[in-house]
């Protein structure tokens, strides 16, 4: 199944997550975007912001996210992933 990433609220983890990102960005702050694993073991896009986890799911605080952490996006790859917002 191809997914296209776009910046939205009402879409899935990763349309969360990329609207989330710019929108922090455009705040002042210093968000990651990060691939993890949930503890049932599935793929999952999230933001990080000092030492919290903002999803679609929950804020919380990183140690009690239960995420394990794959692999950070840096913006440059963000935007080539969703074809140049």
């Amino acid at each position: 199944v191809n997914d296209k990433w776009s910046m939205s609220l009402t879409g899935d983890c990763e349309d969360f997550a990329v609207f989330s990102y710019f929108y922090l960005v455009g705040k002042g702050y210093k968000p990651e975007f990060w691939l993890v694993r949930t503890a049932a073991n599935e793929m999952h896009a999230a933001i990080v912001v000092d030492s919290y986890v903002f999803d679609n799911i929950k804020i919380t605080a990183v140690d009690n996210s239960g995420y394990t952490f794959v692999a950070e996006l840096s913006a440059d790859a963000l935007r080539r992933a969703v074809k140049k917002i």
